[in-house]
């Protein structure tokens, strides 16, 4: 009986420390395959590495080893135009020569090969910078800059596709009511543009965590001062805001980056919130952009211009809704 006991027990014994081996084995492995997927998880595919869309690939300031996620509606020109002068360049070119990777001389991180553009993103040393704004304000100012200012850009991107299909009803209702912010919102649904586009996916998932500034667009004089304070070049040790931040900008080249009465291009969406929005608009807004509401990679201050509908579905806040409306009041 207690051979038989002993034998148990040892052979227990043998099963524990097998079991403990295979777990230990287990967790090797998988801390490998983590970190070789770590190494390796930048695709050619991956959106940082397109080259045929600038507007999502970041920009690349080597010699102050800064990388510069930009979004559009989010001053996106003006850190177009700084970058221009961090790396030698007149910032006098003109709005559309400064998104134009041919013209505007500016190094993207598509320039790279995957693995330098991996390393530059893990490395600790590198600024990675984004900057964001609110939704509330951010889609108005899509609406005002190409829907009214440049109403030849909506009517192209959202427009013209009816006419390609053969429908010419819908891109003459689409021609006539573009300027309805009403409109504008309903078509986001199904016309997509980078314009309007979450600012939380300007950042694919696994690269958020490699991120390292976030600055805001409605503090944006002094989180620019901020940021450039913390870069560094290679060449002769001074700071970004010293070299190119603290003047050289507005329109007698005097002022700061990034203060807000010498940023061309702008809007002032956020002075005529309450001009363009309503409480179902409002809620449409808050509901389609809610992941950027809700990231918890950036935060936004609340902004609340009406009481909120007691659910979106009492608005009909529909296409054919918006039709209907339109055919009986004629607005």
């Amino acid at each position: 009986m207690f051979q038989l006991r002993a034998l148990l027990e040892r052979r227990t014994k043998i099963f524990l420390v097998a079991a403990s081996l295979l777990v230990l084995c287990f967790v090797s492995f998988s801390n490998v395959y983590k970190a070789n997927r770590l190494l390796t998880h930048l695709q050619p595919e991956s959106q940082f590495m397109d080259a045929r869309w600038p507007d999502l690939t970041p920009i690349v300031v080597k010699d102050f080893k800064f990388i510069m996620v930009t979004i559009p509606k989010v001053g996106c020109t003006q850190w177009n135009r700084l970058a221009r002068v961090m790396m030698g360049e007149p910032h006098d070119l003109g709005h559309l020569e400064t998104h134009n990777p041919n013209l505007n001389g500016l190094s993207y991180l598509s320039d790279y090969s995957t693995s330098k553009a991996e390393s530059m993103l893990m490395d600790d040393t590198w600024t990675k910078a984004i900057f964001v704004r609110n939704p509330i304000d951010r889609i108005l100012s899509a609406f005002l800059d190409k829907s009214i200012y440049n109403a030849d850009y909506f009517d192209k991107v959202c427009c013209e596709p009816y006419l390609e299909e053969g429908d010419v009803n819908e891109y003459n209702f689409c021609r006539n009511y573009q300027h309805s912010f009403h409109y504008f919102l309903l078509r986001t649904e199904d016309c997509y543009n980078v314009h309007w586009d979450l600012q939380e996916r300007a950042v694919e998932l696994e690269w958020w965590s490699r991120i390292n500034f976030v600055g805001h667009i409605d503090n944006a004089k002094n989180d620019s001062e901020k940021l450039l304070k913390i870069l560094t070049s290679r060449k002769d040790g001074e700071t970004a805001w010293d070299k190119y931040g603290s003047t050289g900008w507005g329109v007698n080249h005097t002022s700061p980056f990034n203060e807000m009465e010498t940023v061309p291009h702008r809007t002032d969406a956020h002075e005529k919130l309450r001009e363009f929005y309503t409480a179902c608009t409002e809620a449409f807004v808050k509901e389609k952009w809610r992941e950027d509401f809700l990231s918890r990679h950036f935060h936004f201050d609340e902004i609340m211009l009406f009481d909120p509908p007691a659910n979106l579905e009492q608005c009909d806040f529909t296409l054919d809704n918006f039709k209907r409306i339109a055919e009986t009041e004629g607005f």
